[in-house]
């Protein structure tokens, strides 16, 4: 599994109510494992609250997950 944070963008806070503070993690895996999100994560050494989880698929094999956290 790969992490990936990003920021949020102001044209998304703007749009969906997202705060500054939340945090934004593409996470990368293999589909051939099966990858359950709790409702709270912890990256950092920090603990998040989960707000959204959407899911893609991307090819056969793998499938990347963008994840909305609220500290």
């Amino acid at each position: 599994v790969e992490i990936i944070p990003e920021k949020i963008t102001s044209e998304e806070i703007q749009a969906s109510g997202f705060l500054i503070t939340d945090l934004k993690l593409h996470i990368i895996g293999d589909k051939a494992y099966d990858i359950k999100f709790d409702k709270s994560i912890e990256y950092l050494g920090k603990v998040y609250r989960t707000k959204q989880i959407v899911e893609t698929v991307v090819g056969s094999r793998k499938a990347l997950w963008t994840i909305i956290c609220q500290k």
